[in-house]
């Protein structure tokens, strides 16, 4: 994993708070990330100072484990550690893992545990779809139980909590399957988001009274919690795959850095590649938003 003069340039960049790196498949950000996770540690890191490398993909991260370990071994010469002591203080994990051990630490009910059973959420989301007033049948796709699952974990990932906010935001980036009949964009202000809204309520209710928590809503309600309570827990952050995660994951992740002088929040993405409908840094939205 030798470094050319450009990625160099970038893993040894001094830290000042928020940066955007991009990149095309095959142009080496995996490797960037890795490298300058390594050299902000030995570099910037006092005392117990740490640096987070979160990633998307749970696939990846034992590979990136055994990677970075082979890296800090070869550079252990040329990035000589100036101010912290030789433990590792590099945390490499995905997303998702950093969110369940924050909500299990500070919100977590031992009735409630994450649903990551579809079966249960196709059958809850159809008892939603059978309690709706025969009023709302009009509405073809309200009978579509893939569309409200998804328009309800799109929600639940940009943060909104209130109807309200649902009402007027401009819903980008559906993806629609093959075959897939449920519009693309929905009329703002309209009855069909009133019902979407609650249906969701409707479906976190029922989900509850079954001992389970929608891992999205799990998210959120740990975005909420970290904002009241932010930990600065990392002095550098660096995000692997950034064009994948959501508006509430990217602003979780903020919350566990200091965003002071000496601090960094490194966001490395491929937009090209974003195949997810809950990642935000889609077209038309910025990383400013």
């Amino acid at each position: 994993m030798e470094l050319n003069e450009e990625q160099r340039k970038l893993v040894e960049a001094e830290p000042k708070g928020v940066a955007l790196i991009k990149g095309i498949a095959g142009s080496g950000k995996t490797t960037v990330a890795l490298h300058r996770a390594l050299f902000l540690h030995r570099q910037y890191c006092i005392n117990d100072d740490r640096v987070l490398l979160a990633t998307f993909n749970r696939t990846l991260i034992n590979y990136l484990q055994y990677i970075y370990q082979g890296i800090a071994e070869k550079y252990k010469e040329g990035y000589a550690n100036l101010f912290s002591s030789s433990q590792d203080r590099v945390d490499i994990m995905t997303i998702d893992q950093i969110i369940y051990h924050y909500y299990n630490e500070n919100l977590q009910e031992e009735s409630i545990k994450p649903l990551y059973m579809n079966t249960i959420a196709n059958q809850t989301i159809m008892e939603c779809i059978r309690d709706l007033p025969k009023q709302y049948r009009n509405i073809n796709f309200l009978g579509d139980s893939a569309f409200l699952q998804d328009e309800i974990s799109w929600i639940k990932s940009c943060g909104i909590r209130e109807v309200e906010e649902y009402q007027t935001v401009d819903r980008i980036g559906r993806i629609r399957p093959q075959g897939d009949d449920a519009p693309q964009r929905l009329p703002k202000k309209s009855e069909i988001r009133q019902v979407i809204f609650n249906t969701m309520i409707d479906y976190d209710r029922k989900l509850e009274e079954q001992g389970y928590i929608h891992p999205r809503e799990m998210a959120a309600r740990c975005l909420v919690h970290a904002k009241a309570n932010p930990s600065n827990k990392y002095r550098h952050i660096i995000i692997d795959e950034g064009q994948d995660l959501t508006r509430v994951q990217l602003e979780f992740l903020q919350t566990l850095y200091g965003d002071a002088d000496g601090y960094s929040f490194t966001l490395i993405m491929d937009i090209a590649q974003s195949i997810y409908s809950g990642a935000w840094l889609v077209k038309g939205h910025s990383l400013a938003s």
